[in-house]
């Protein structure tokens, strides 16, 4: 019989740890796809709440228009209430926001962002035909753009082409017998709209037209397949236009003048325009105030900007250096008075500016010194007498440092000259200060007329040695005799002198009698 051990340890084996991972990994997967199909729906239910929030601002607008429209609310003036069901108006987000009937909406995806206010749209109709009926029975299609979701209407056609042309032609006139030709103007034009004679049906309803570069199209209602607008606003390109017809078809996109044709309008008015100025180096520089080097004139323009650009013409002393040209700036580099005349493509209005007086020195100043080092005592002495300057037309100004004498020692003197266009030279030179030296007396023993002594011939006698030569013709017999043949040597006058000297018991070097720190 087995006997169960007691001390036997219980533990998961291989088999059944895998059989845990397993059934883990599977609760995981489950958790992630139910968290995933949550986040999922909602979203799709947070995008629903938008497009219909969308919709409901779009209808309240409408239904303001209906009631006569709101106080300084341009929303109905741009749009009509449909009148039949061939009849629609695009109502964009931007216009709702801007006309405080929804705010800004949110991306459901990333609320970091907003949906595109430009691009997104509610479609509006009417399924009745109200010049027959009183009933307003209007449908809503809605197109909201948020980040890369679209709503379905999005991708559905709204225009629907037909088989007639639309015409624009320009006019500088309301009566329509000046055409426009092209060239800048700061008046207001007008465009007249025709369709060709078939192709359309019904008749026609309006015209829409806008600037190339437009994101929304202006309207003109009529009853009739043509219309005149007047053209108000600044442009430099193609104006477009295209009609429809009481169907809801859209003919062909014209170009108001023809095919390439660009309409130019410019009615900006130039309030002022002031010239400003800097040197080569970008320092600031004011009117009648000196530079050293070539300055730039700059004109700022009020408004800073025109469509058709600024044009700029240069006098200088009353006389033209520069005729028009589309540059702000003027180099001067000579001396005079500068203003320039400002106007824009128009050429209607030219504004002057200020007159701006340049004057430039670029002379630098020269300096000479006098002396070098310069010598002094311990009296006052300023060192600018110890220079001579020299400037050009705009004169200028000069210093030492240190200004006036220190009474001791030896030092650097820097002098500076700066003249009135901010040229600057410097030079340097030494000074040394001097008191008289101390004399010390001293006296000296020297030698002079020394040469070869004479051999004496006669004997061992003294040699004479009371003059210049050894001793004389002859000897001295009375004296101390000595071997004259064997003696050699000099013979000199010798003397005493002054050999006094000079010392600086208060430091510096003595220098004769004067001691120079």
């Amino acid at each position: 019989m087995l006997k169960r051990d007691k001390n036997r340890t219980f533990a998961f084996t291989l088999i059944e740890l895998l059989a845990v991972i397993v059934i883990l990994g599977i609760l995981l997967g489950i958790g992630v796809g139910v968290y995933l199909s949550y986040a999922n729906d909602s979203s799709d239910r947070s995008y629903n709440i938008a497009e219909n929030s969308f919709k409901d601002a779009t209808m309240a607008a409408m239904e303001n228009c209906m009631a006569g429209g709101a106080t300084g609310s341009t929303f109905c003036t741009n749009h009509n209430v449909p009148q039949n069901q061939y009849d629609f108006e695009l109502v964009y987000l931007r216009e709702l926001i801007e006309n405080d009937y929804i705010d800004p909406i949110k991306n459901p995806d990333n609320t970091d962002e907003f949906c595109d206010a430009d691009n997104s749209y509610v479609y509006v109709s009417n399924r009745a035909d109200m010049e027959t009926s009183l009933n307003y029975d209007l449908y809503y299609k809605i197109c909201l753009v948020c980040g890369d979701r679209r709503s379905a209407y999005c991708d559905e056609e709204i225009e629907v082409p037909a088989d007639f042309d639309t015409y624009c032609k320009v006019y500088y006139d309301e009566g329509l017998t000046v055409p426009y030709d092209g060239a800048w103007t700061d008046q207001d034009l007008f465009l007249r709209f025709d369709v060709s004679e078939e192709g359309y049906r019904l008749g026609i309803s309006r015209f829409l037209y806008k600037a190339n570069s437009a994101t929304t199209w202006d309207k003109l209602d009529v009853r009739e397949p043509f219309g005149t607008v007047r053209w108000t606003e600044d442009v430099n390109e193609e104006v477009l236009a295209k009609g429809y017809d009481d169907l809801n078809q859209v003919g062909t996109t014209a170009v108001c003048g023809g095919s390439g044709s660009v309409v130019r309008v410019d009615k900006t008015i130039i309030e002022k325009a002031v010239i400003t100025a800097k040197r080569a180096d970008g320092k600031a520089l004011a009117s009648d105030t000196w530079s050293n080097s070539d300055v730039t004139l700059t004109v700022t323009v009020t408004p800073p900007t025109t469509i058709s650009g600024y044009l700029y013409r240069w006098y200088k002393d009353g006389v033209l250096v520069q005729d028009w040209n589309s540059s702000n700036s003027y180099v001067a580099t000579t001396d005079g008075t500068y203003y320039a005349e400002v106007t824009n493509a128009v050429m209607k209005q030219i504004v002057k500016t200020n007159e701006f007086k340049v004057k430039i020195d670029r002379q630098e100043p020269v300096i000479v010194i006098g002396q070098n080092p310069i010598s002094l005592g311990t009296e006052d002495y300023n060192f600018e007498s110890n220079i001579t300057v020299t400037f050009g037309p705009s004169g200028g100004d000069y210093s030492c440092d240190p200004a006036s004498s220190r009474k001791t020692g030896t030092y650097t003197v820097t002098c500076s000259a700066t003249s009135g266009s901010e040229l600057t030279t410097t030079v340097t030179f030494t000074a040394r200060h001097s008191y008289p030296a101390t004399r010390v007396s001293k006296t000296c023993t020297g030698s002079r007329n020394c040469h070869e002594c004479t051999v004496c011939t006669c004997g061992h006698h003294r040699c004479g040695d009371d003059g210049p030569n050894c001793g004389h013709e002859g000897c001295y017999p009375d004296a101390m005799c000595c071997n004259c043949a064997e003696t050699h040597g000099q013979c000199c006058d010798y003397y005493d002198y002054d050999c006094s000297y000079y010392i600086c018991p208060n430091g510096g070097t003595p220098n004769g009698s004067t001691c120079y720190y």
